[in-house]
């Protein structure tokens, strides 16, 4: 009797050791296999390389799949906030997807000081106006060529406007002006209720717009490649720590929105 127990643990314990044994062999094969995260990466390229417009892009790949965000500022070289606040974002860590950063898009117009240089015209009207147009100019072609490339889901376009718009209807400082889209407008908004909570009064307050101007970057990405865009512009009659400050409060919602920060 003593014997036939003894036979019988012995069974249990190597049943154990064999459920043991498969166990490990399951979790290292779950390891092997399981999706590793790769480190972000960030590449520089050049937009229009070799030419007088030449200007640096930076592509940050998280390594994690998501959707890709294009930001660009300096594509009007008096307006410093959206460039000064792109030339950070250059800079930031992303969890998911991509981020693409143009900061000085008219890197010449940026070292004049000026809304635009004259050989190239506004760059901000120089985009596709039709789903078969071309755009106008060197510079233009280059960027349009980048973005139909990259094909971006989101897309900011940092801008500044000479006064208020809720001091003078025609100004578009503080405004979000989106290409009309559900998603797109509830996080423009969800930006505008964090911005304007630190506003004192409405004077100054943040408002939603649509439609972008045509010809513009936001108005081309929305029309043609299906992308959430919008045009975002600050007041120039504030402090410009404040305009930057408030340019990343826009980039930094939607980054947030979509689980990249």
């Amino acid at each position: 009797m003593h014997r036939n127990r003894d036979l019988h643990s012995s069974r249990i314990a190597s049943r154990v050791v064999v459920l043991a044994i498969a166990l490990v062999a399951l979790v290292g094969a779950s390891a092997v296999f399981a999706p590793v995260a790769l480190a972000q990466t960030v590449k520089q390229y050049t937009v229009a390389p070799g030419t007088a417009w030449a200007t640096p892009l930076y592509v940050i790949d998280s390594g994690v799949p998501g959707p890709t965000v294009w930001v660009i500022g300096g594509t009007h070289g008096n307006e410093p906030a959206g460039y000064q606040a792109a030339a950070r974002v250059k800079d930031y860590h992303i969890q998911s997807g991509r981020l693409i950063v143009l900061p000085q898009a008219n890197k010449l117009a940026v070292e004049n000081h000026a809304r635009y240089v004259s050989s190239t015209g506004d760059l901000n009207r120089n985009y596709p106006t039709s789903a078969s147009g071309a755009p106008n100019g060197q510079l233009a072609a280059a960027i349009w060529s980048l973005m139909k490339k990259y094909r971006p889901d989101w897309l900011i376009d940092m801008h500044e406007g000479y006064d208020f718009h809720n001091v003078v209807s025609a100004a578009v400082g503080q405004t979000a002006i989106v290409y009309p889209n559900a998603e797109t407008e509830k996080v423009a908004r969800m930006a505008i209720s964090k911005l304007n909570a630190g506003i004192a009064g409405t004077a100054h307050d943040f408002s939603l717009m649509r439609w972008p101007t045509p010809g513009s970057h936001a108005r081309a990405a929305g029309q043609f490649l299906g992308a959430h865009a919008l045009t975002f512009e600050t007041s120039v009659k504030q402090p410009l720590t404040v305009r930057i400050t408030q340019q990343l409060t826009m980039v930094n919602t939607i980054l947030t929105y979509l689980h990249m920060q």
